[in-house]
């Protein structure tokens, strides 16, 4: 019960209902069953958030059971300004901390709360990920199995079965690389694991060029080592396209003809890019390639000798070379 009433006393609101309470032949509380409604208030728990989370309004049904150890919501709801979530399951207390087995669901949760929701120690690689590199958006929708003992909210490794989260993510502005343009109006859905991470992206936009499918896939969550691979599609202007494309030690510009006006035409490209996922990573860790069909291509020499028109081709690149077909 101690450890009952420790994590208890961070939760700071009124609440009115009913609280009944079950006692044994002996004289001991054997289970508090509650139906409950609070006002606005703040649950204060460090060793899940970093800092306290603030709610509108709540309602909860469930019972107090195991001998004090263990808190069963039959049915819970929660509500913060247009957000609102509701969730079932069982939360156990101990010395080393609280355990969850829970299915929850959300509606409509601003990206900016994505920071004060994620529990800290709850597959950290992506949570930092995450807080880095994409900016704005909402969540309409999202969904999630937990099944994490007291050690797995303390930093210990988990397996992947004990965190399943799915979701939907819309108007999303996300970093790809430090000083290339971003991803905006980003649109698609999401999945993570205890062991992978995977974004599916059905519209956005880089710059002037629209993102008609993108991937990332985040893997070896459970390992000191985890990996990145952002795959995107994108059509537009030559021009542009060249623009976010070009990347040491490959200058498409300067292969096709230093020094000339901005190249025209349409362009689709398919680019890959892999790198593993740190708080720093130098450019020799990231691997880059890319293959293009360009119609309507247009370039014009400054010298005024080699003007070509309405080319077709067909671009390969990577860190190493280009082919120009």
């Amino acid at each position: 019960a101690q450890g009952l009433l420790k994590w208890v006393g961070g939760i700071h609101t009124q609440v009115s209902g009913t609280i009944a309470a079950v006692i044994d032949e002996r004289g001991d509380i054997s289970r508090v069953d509650f139906d409950v409604a609070s006002g606005a208030g703040t649950v204060d728990w460090p060793e899940i958030w970093k800092d306290p989370v603030a709610f509108d309004q709540t309602t909860a049904r469930g019972a107090v059971v195991d001998g004090l150890r263990a808190i069963r919501f039959d049915d819970f709801f929660a509500q913060t300004g247009d957000s609102s979530g509701q969730a079932k399951g069982l939360l156990t207390f101990d010395e080393v901390g609280i355990g969850i087995t829970a299915d929850a669901s959300w509606q409509d949760v601003p990206m900016e709360r994505l920071d004060e929701l994620w529990p800290v120690n709850l597959v950290p690689p992506t949570r930092a990920w995450v807080m880095k590199n994409v900016h704005g958006g909402t969540v309409p929708k999202g969904s999630v199995r937990l099944r994490i003992g007291p050690e797995g909210l303390r930093g210990q490794a988990l397996n992947g079965d004990e965190v399943d989260l799915v979701f939907a993510f819309t108007d999303a502005v996300a970093t790809i690389e430090p000083s290339r343009p971003h991803l905006t109006g980003a649109r698609g859905t999401g999945h993570l694991t205890a062991t992978t991470f995977d974004l599916a992206v059905t519209e956005a936009n880089i710059g002037a060029l629209e993102v008609t499918e993108g991937v990332l896939h985040i893997d070896g969550l459970d390992t000191t080592g985890p990996s990145m691979v952002i795959d995107l599609v994108v059509t537009g202007t030559t021009a542009d396209a060249i623009e976010i494309l070009n990347r040491p030690p490959v200058n498409l510009d300067g292969i096709l003809l230093p020094g000339a006006p901005p190249l025209g035409g349409i362009m689709a490209a398919r680019a890959q890019i892999t790198m593993p996922v740190q708080p720093v990573i130098l450019p020799s860790q990231m691997k880059f390639a890319a293959a293009a069909n360009v119609r309507e291509f247009s370039m014009e020499d400054p010298n005024g000798r080699y003007n070509l028109s309405q080319g077709s081709l067909t671009v390969r690149a990577d860190a190493n070379s280009a082919v120009i077909s």
